[in-house]
């Protein structure tokens, strides 16, 4: 069990209040708006598809518009990316040279 979990459930209130408080003041997002994306993506990360119990809010960094739920792994690599297509494009050329 990782320590968010176990602070989760050590201090649910308080865990709550504050992720209300991001998702409001970050993306404008209420916890039944977060709710009803998680349902809409059946709680699948848009970009891979993997299911995922701690969906993030991706969002355009430029307008902040939502853009949808992601998971960790894939919200971190458009991050590190900087969002920039040919960034991305350019790393899936080199990976595909190198695949078997």
């Amino acid at each position: 069990m990782d320590c968010y979990h176990a602070r989760e459930r050590a201090h649910p209130d308080y865990v709550k209040r504050n992720r209300t408080t991001v998702l409001k003041g970050r993306y404008g997002l209420t916890l039944e708006d977060y709710g009803a994306l998680v349902f809409q993506q059946r709680g699948l990360c848009k970009a891979c598809g993997y299911l995922d119990h701690n969906l993030v809010v991706d969002h355009n960094h430029n307008t902040g518009a939502v853009r949808g739920l992601l998971c960790n792994q894939c919200n971190t690599s458009l991050g590190l990316l900087k969002e920039d297509p040919k960034r991305m494009h350019d790393l899936i050329k080199y990976i595909l040279r190198f695949s078997i």
